[in-house]
């Protein structure tokens, strides 16, 4: 499959997507919300892994169903990256994780792993980077 079927798979599948983005960065989360909006329907934006874990479970009493896709930063105050998985991964075990990463640092990297997140993207994110990693998600083989 060509790089722009791909890229029109993907972005057909994400459309109908409800996705909650946590970074704790302002520059990053306010870049990365206009690349975001222009793949999902509906994207939720946290500041930090705490205020992600209280609107994940809003958004579960309030709709009756989980996000489509988490993003994630790995390293935020209050509540990181791995704990934030951990945390939402003992809500939903099929919840999609995505994790976004200045760092390519193991310590972080493989105990999310372990959990079974669904893909990592280093920052700054592209929005080539977003599709390789959401074509496994919404392209089954």
């Amino acid at each position: 499959m060509s790089k722009f079927s791909t890229l029109n798979e993907v972005v057909k599948h994400s459309q109908s997507s409800k996705v909650l983005f946590v970074e704790d960065n302002l520059e990053i989360r306010e870049s990365t919300v206009i690349l975001l909006n222009e793949l999902f329907d509906e994207v939720h934006i946290a500041v930090d892994g705490e205020d992600g874990l209280t609107q994940y479970r809003d958004f579960y009493k309030n709709n009756n169903s989980y996000f489509d896709i988490v993003i994630s930063d790995i390293r935020m105050p209050n509540l990181d990256g791995v704990a934030l998985s951990k945390s939402i991964y003992n809500i939903n075990q099929k919840q999609k994780i995505i994790i976004i990463s200045a760092y390519n640092e193991t310590e972080y990297l493989l105990p999310l792993i372990n959990m079974g997140v669904n893909g990592f993207i280093q920052k700054p994110l592209s929005l080539e980077a977003i599709i390789e990693v959401l074509s496994p998600i919404y392209l089954k083989s």
